[in-house]
């Protein structure tokens, strides 16, 4: 790929990601503040008494909630093409699964897990 071409395809990720952090924080409010109005403290029979009075509403809070968490997989997708654009290897350690040609071996997949700073000049995987 050129250059011109990773970074468009870097911003078009980027946009997606922003895209949906800002909806699933909607959709997640829009869904918790519809539901939370139909719980009552201390009583379950009120509560299931508010709710058969009004199903579809409380259908609708369920249903933001769960469109929410499954965009959460699309804001995952967006920060996965950002930052694999930016670095690889910092996306190797993400626990993302990949094609089986390009897996870290232990000893590299340990290193880009620990800071560089708290590697130690002694131990055996710096030798």
């Amino acid at each position: 790929m050129t250059h011109a071409a990773v970074d468009q395809s870097q911003n078009a990720y980027a946009r997606l990601a922003g895209f949906m952090y800002l909806f699933v924080d909607v959709a997640y409010l829009v869904g918790l503040f519809i539901v939370s109005r139909f719980q009552v403290a201390g009583s379950v029979v009120d509560t299931a008494q508010r709710i058969v009075a009004s199903e579809t509403l409380y259908r609708i809070g369920l249903s933001s909630l769960l469109v929410g968490a499954l965009c959460t997989i699309f804001l995952a997708v967006g920060l996965y093409g950002t930052v694999q654009a930016i670095d690889p290897k910092l996306v190797a350690g993400s626990g993302v699964p990949r094609g089986g040609g390009d897996r870290l071996r232990g000893r590299e997949r340990a290193q880009l897990r620990v800071p560089a700073i708290v590697r130690r000049p002694w131990a055996p995987e710096c030798l």
